[in-house]
């Protein structure tokens, strides 16, 4: 397996976007897939995502990615991509998914681009123990996601 950073960050994001641990849960962009009875979705639409946007991904790019990839292909025009396979239905992770709470770190998020970068960590630490196919972190449990500038209150009695 090539090391993580050999990986086309383009390819890595739209075959991301598009599996079996993606798809089914992300609502957008499934909707445009169930748009046309062929699931084709638009790459323009694509490259306007966060990620896509921060990696400089084009239509050009995009359109190879599907061209050379196993799992997605490309219209004849090279503006549309779809899936090579049927969407499976319901979450197919849930049960090789792990929840992992009370992790030790202070995040201070400032962009999307620092997200990423602590996807890419925790990627990184879980991968030491197998494949990891997904990350997601939650901050419902501890309110939102701080800000660069916002700085914690403590409450004085």
């Amino acid at each position: 397996m090539a090391p993580a950073a050999d990986v086309d960050p383009v390819k890595k994001q739209v075959e991301f976007y598009f599996s079996d641990s993606n798809l089914p849960q992300d609502r957008f962009l499934l909707s445009k897939v169930k748009e046309t009875p062929e699931g084709w979705v638009d790459i323009e639409m694509l490259t306007t995502f966060k990620k896509m946007v921060a990696i400089k991904a084009t239509v050009e790019q995009v359109a190879a990615v599907a061209k050379a990839s196993e799992t997605l292909e490309c219209s004849e025009d090279g503006k549309k991509i779809r899936r090579t396979t049927e969407i499976p239905e319901g979450d197919i992770t849930l049960a090789r998914s792990i929840v992992a709470k009370g992790m030790k770190m202070e995040v201070v998020l400032e962009s999307d681009t620092s997200k990423s970068e602590v996807i890419d960590k925790l990627i990184g630490f879980f991968g030491s123990y197998g494949t990891v196919l997904s990350v997601r972190i939650d901050f419902r449990g501890n309110g939102k996601a701080p800000k660069k500038d916002e700085k914690k209150e403590e409450k004085k009695d």
